[in-house]
């Protein structure tokens, strides 16, 4: 790269070398990994991922294909394990693998590949799709089929039957989705209710602990003797005022025309009142 003879810019030598380090990555971690891969990376390897003899990953061709959301949702779902089959949902609950029994057909293992290829609850919905399961392919092959439309057309019908036949009782006037939400969230009615306030044994208790008060003691409230002090110096200038108004005949009117002045003047001077 560092020859005078390159005439590669700045931008090709780095998209080269990102290649370059792209299909390293590829090859030390899914085609020759350093260390065995865990049982759920190798079954993706097995069905759902495509290297080429460049060393690069194919892309998926649900991503490259029109589509409506809820089967581009429902493919990618399955090729992420997002889904609800037992494979995933028991993984959670620590079931051995042997015991993640289908809950439709209670045959085998419900993995991707019998749910989609092999569940029998599900061949009238696969007899509908002839042209997408006609010889018996592998979930490989399906994932790889060109109509990829097809595919998620059938996904989204098994999903939807799977969960209509496993969805809880609910009753005649229930709605649909609505129905399994409320279900969902409705409260256990095996579990106790938990304990609301105290009981009379324990509030006497607490009562008892207290410190004793002194017979006739009444707790003073907060800011009392300031509320005391504002109205006594209230009283004392209403006082002086009607003094200084016997003593001056001139003011005697002008202190019955002028009102008395309310309690929040005590705080600020008393200008422009006559009571200077």
């Amino acid at each position: 790269m560092d020859s005078p003879f390159s005439r590669l810019t700045h931008s090709e030598r780095n998209r080269v070398l990102r290649q370059d380090l792209w299909q390293l990555y590829i090859r030390e971690t899914w085609v020759t990994p350093r260390q065995p891969l865990l049982p759920k990376t190798l079954y993706y390897r097995e069905q759902f991922l495509s290297i080429l003899a460049d060393g690069f990953i194919q892309r998926p061709r649900y991503m490259d294909t029109y589509m409506p959301h809820s089967s581009r949702v429902a493919i990618g779902q399955l090729r992420v394990s997002s889904h609800r089959l037992e494979i995933e949902t028991s993984r959670a609950t620590h079931i051995t693998r042997e015991a993640r029994i289908c809950r439709l057909c209670s045959e085998e293992v419900e993995s991707e590949e019998h749910h989609v290829c092999r569940c029998r609850a599900l061949e009238g919905i696969r007899a509908r799709y002839e042209a997408l399961f006609s010889g018996q392919p592998t979930l490989r092959e399906l994932m790889e089929s060109r109509d990829q439309r097809q595919l998620g057309q059938f996904l989204v019908e098994a999903q939807r039957h799977r969960e209509s036949a496993l969805q809880a009782p609910t009753t005649a006037t229930d709605g649909g989705r609505q129905s399994q939400l409320t279900y969902f969230f409705q409260r256990a009615t095996t579990l106790p209710d938990p304990p609301r306030g105290v009981t009379l044994q324990q509030a006497e208790e607490v009562r008892a602990r207290r410190r004793p008060r002194a017979p006739g003691y009444r707790a003073q409230r907060r800011h009392q003797h300031q509320i005391q002090e504002i109205q006594t110096r209230h009283s004392q200038t209403i006082q002086a005022a009607r003094e200084r108004m016997i003593a001056n005949p001139a003011a005697v009117l002008r202190g019955l025309l002028t009102p008395e002045p309310p309690m929040y003047h005590i705080l600020q001077p008393l200008y422009g009142h006559g009571w200077s």
